[in-house]
């Protein structure tokens, strides 16, 4: 379900790869969520994942270009949590066209049971043919074109592991202007 801070403001994403201060995963996604969700709070999602990140959070922040506010984030509650990790900032999402009308689909703005996020390195010149193509696999949720080291993060869900497995990340292999993917998991319903 939409809301209306779901293509407003800042969005960011944070990938916990490493937790300072020993604290397990578990603590930290609980202690995130305690933060609160939009308006009164930065957290959109946090949760656990099984892949090249122990957990991740989509993150936002009021106003498009506050940076500082992002800053500010990350280094005051986030630091305290020991998430001294891996952030991008999302610069675009999918746009397409859905039974004759115009949608947006964002990166974790819905959350199904089993959740696979994709971060996906593309060819120079190519981000815009490849978000549009993503648009197209079985069980897309979402993608947004991002900063850092990855170009886009897909979202993809369904109800098993397994159909995810064998139909969605089995596609997303073969399309036109990937170089490189990498590929986390979770159970949504944690």
């Amino acid at each position: 379900m939409a809301n209306e801070y779901d293509y407003t403001g800042l969005h960011a994403f944070v990938f916990i790869d490493r937790i300072a201060g020993g604290r397990s995963p578990a603590e930290v996604v609980s202690a995130l969520r305690a933060l609160g969700e939009p308006p009164d709070g930065p957290v959109i999602f946090a949760s656990e994942f099984v892949g090249r990140y122990l957990a991740f959070a989509h993150l936002w922040v009021d106003g498009e270009d506050n940076l500082s506010g992002l800053h500010d984030l990350i280094t005051g509650p986030l630091w305290e949590l020991g998430v001294h990790c891996q952030y991008c900032i999302e610069a675009a999402v999918f746009s397409g066209d859905e039974n004759g009308e115009a949608v947006k689909k964002g990166t974790k703005r819905a959350t199904p049971e089993v959740i696979a996020l994709a971060s996906i390195v593309v060819e120079p010149g190519k981000v815009g043919d490849v978000l549009q193509e993503l648009g197209h696999l079985p069980h897309f949720k979402g993608a947004s074109v991002v900063t850092g080291d990855i170009d886009i993060l897909l979202q993809l869900g369904g109800d098993s592991l397994t159909e995810l497995l064998e139909t969605a990340l089995s596609e997303l292999q073969g399309i036109e202007g990937i170089v490189h993917t990498s590929t986390a998991v979770a159970d949504g319903t944690r």
